[in-house]
C-alpha cells in the first residue's frame, strides 16, 4: 500500500516542477512585480492536475483606518493586515499541511481586505511551491539577488517612511523591495500612520 504522505509530497513536486519561473512583468510605481493572478492563474492548473486544493483555514486580521488632509481635501485610507493559516490538501488521500501566510492590503475605500487575502495567497503559493521571480538564478550574480535590508532609525528607514507619508508608495511595495521584517514592516506602517495624523 503506497504512504498517503508520498502521494501529497509528490503532488507538490509535480507543481512545483511544473511551475519553475515566473516573471515580474507587471510594472508597480518604480519596479517590477508578478501580478497575483499570474501566480494564481499558473499554480492553479497544475494544482487541478495534481489534485491538490487550497484553503484558509484561520484569518487572522487587523484594521485600521487613517484620515489626514491634503491641501485643503480630506483623504482616508483603510489599511488591513492579515495573518492566514492555510491547508494544501491531496484530494484523493485527504493528506494535508498547514502553513501560514501574511498580507497587508490599503485601499481608499473597501477594497483592502480583499487585497490583503490575495497578497497573502500570492505570498503563499510562491514560498510552498518554490517559485522563483525576476531574475533567473543562472543569469545573475547573488548580489543581485540580495534585497537591500531595512531597519528602524537608519537613512534608508527614512526614506521610505517619507515615501510611505507622500503616498509614493505602499506597505506592500516596501515588503517585496526590501528585505524587512513583519514587525519591522508593522512598526513602519504604523508611524507613517502616526506621521500622516500629526
Amino acid at each position: 500500500m503506497e504512504n498517503k504522505s508520498r502521494k501529497l509530497h509528490t503532488a507538490i513536486l509535480a507543481v512545483m516542477s511544473k511551475v519553475q519561473y515566473l516573471n515580474k512583468s507587471q510594472s508597480v510605481q518604480n519596479f517590477k512585480a508578478v501580478s497575483s493572478e499570474k501566480v494564481i492563474s499558473a499554480v492553479r492548473e497544475a494544482m487541478i492536475e495534481n489534485l491538490l486544493t487550497i484553503r484558509p483555514l484561520i484569518v487572522d486580521p487587523s484594521r485600521s483606518h487613517e484620515f489626514w488632509d491634503d491641501n485643503g481635501k480630506r483623504k482616508n485610507q483603510f489599511v488591513t493586515h492579515t495573518l492566514i493559516t492555510f491547508r494544501i490538501e491531496h484530494a484523493e488521500t485527504g493528506e494535508f499541511i498547514d502553513f501560514m501566510s501574511d498580507g497587508t492590503g490599503i485601499d481608499a475605500l473597501d477594497k483592502a481586505p480583499g487585497k490583503a487575502l490575495t497578497y497573502a495567497l500570492k505570498s503563499a503559493l510562491l514560498s510552498v511551491f518554490m517559485i522563483p521571480t525576476g531574475h533567473k538564478q543562472d543569469v545573475i550574480a547573488d548580489e543581485e539577488i540580495q534585497k537591500p535590508e531595512l531597519k528602524p532609525n537608519t537613512p534608508l528607514w527614512e526614506k521610505g517612511l517619507n515615501a510611505l507619508i507622500a503616498g509614493k508608495t505602499t506597505i506592500e511595495v516596501i515588503a517585496e523591495k526590501y528585505d524587512i521584517s513583519n514587525l519591522d514592516l508593522l512598526k513602519l506602517a504604523d508611524q507613517s500612520r502616526e506621521e500622516t495624523n500629526a
